[in-house]
């Protein structure tokens, strides 16, 4: 996303990192109010329904174009933080509490440890989409002699490979 704002859209980096601010507000909005719930209700229906925001925001983010106002974005990435604030909060709720009492320390830290590899493997594997799409171009947006409308394509494939990758987690994640 920072890419797209500042080679796409031209935005300082400034405004680029307010805009991506959208994403953190979403999800500590949502965070505190679906852990109440889920504590109420249960953890599945606001994990589904978590993972049923953040798809419908990543197609939104890989409708994105050249023409695309900077309140879209900032739009689709709170939508995005708030599905993620809706699910992931019930979800390790979730995780901890099939862990037996004596290895929850442990079921914790794998937990963290393997949502920071999941971040890092994510970033890769969108990069490497992106790189694809765009093939020997790459080299061009590096050196910014590609015009932003030439590199849509990247943009618009990665978050629709983000959404795939969300559905594909959900999908693990429900059974």
């Amino acid at each position: 996303m920072p890419f797209y704002l500042e080679i796409v859209k031209a935005l300082p980096t400034g405004t680029s990192g307010a805009l991506l601010l959208a994403l953190p507000i979403g999800n500590i909005l949502t965070g505190q109010i679906s852990g109440k719930i889920s504590d109420v209700i249960g953890t599945k229906k606001p994990i589904i329904i978590g993972f049923i925001v953040c798809v419908f925001a990543l197609f939104l983010l890989s409708t994105l174009s050249v023409e695309s106002h900077a309140y879209q974005v900032a739009m689709y990435l709170f939508i995005l933080g708030a599905g993620a604030g809706v699910a992931y909060g019930p979800l390790n709720s979730a995780i901890m509490g099939e862990s037996p009492e004596k290895d929850r320390g442990i079921t914790s830290g794998l937990l963290k440890m393997m949502t920071n590899f999941g971040s890092s493997l994510g970033v890769a594997l969108t990069l490497l989409v992106a790189g694809l799409v765009m093939g020997p171009k790459m080299a061009m947006v590096a050196a910014h002699t590609i015009k932003p409308a030439e590199i849509m394509p990247a943009f618009q494939s990665a978050f629709f490979f983000c959404m795939v990758l969300q559905i594909w987690d959900w999908f693990l994640s429900s059974w």
